[in-house]
């Protein structure tokens, strides 16, 4: 019997010592995968970033390259004429929606544009033609125009008949321009979601 004590002893050190190597092990192996973890989520959240950036900067790009073309609209010789006449022309509002028509026909994104003189008290609507202020749709645009006109050339949301658009109103008054006529550009939001998206998927 007492040859058989050191063989148990052994035997029970031996299993203590299988137990500790298994918990260290099991122990390192789970602060292994705690690491990895955190890692691999600091990595996605960091290529989020750069994404998001990316995304925010081409957008912003986007709007800058719309804040451009609505200022070579508005200063078109035709519709500049018009914007700024005193007097009602059938010959000049021809011109002027032709030439509003053609800008529309190259930008795919802007949904409708509205030129106001405030003088004539007239707006020519690119897809509804010519209107007086009384008559015209959208009185919540030329309100705006009349009492809360932009400082800066920012775009904002706009509703009608309940649909949404991102809006800009040339000139603003930061300009310094006095100015009695004003260029309007409604976005087609959707569409410049859709395309946006597509360019930039992952």
């Amino acid at each position: 019997m007492k040859r058989l004590l050191p063989e148990k002893t052994y035997l029970r050190n031996f299993l203590n010592m299988g137990i500790l190597f298994t918990v260290i092990i099991l122990l390192f192996s789970y602060l292994l995968r705690q690491e990895y973890s955190k890692q691999a989520y600091e990595d996605i959240n960091h290529l989020m970033e750069i994404k998001t950036d990316r995304l925010s900067q081409g957008f912003e790009y986007q709007l800058d390259h719309l804040r451009a073309y609505a200022l070579n609209i508005y200063q078109d010789p035709d519709i500049f004429n018009w914007l700024m006449s005193d007097r009602n022309e059938p010959l000049s509002a021809s011109y002027a929606f032709k030439s509003v028509s053609k800008f529309m026909s190259l930008q795919a994104f802007i949904d409708t544009t509205y030129l106001v003189n405030t003088k004539t008290q007239q707006v020519i609507d690119s897809k509804a033609g010519i209107h007086s202020f009384a008559d015209f749709t959208d009185q919540e645009m030329l309100a705006r125009i009349k009492n809360n006109a932009p400082t800066t050339l920012r775009f904002f949301n706009h509703t009608l008949n309940t649909e949404s658009y991102l809006a800009l109103i040339v000139p603003s008054n930061y300009s310094k321009i006095a100015s009695q006529g004003y260029l309007v550009i409604l976005l087609n939001k959707s569409l410049i979601d859709s395309n946006f998206a597509e360019q930039n998927c992952f």
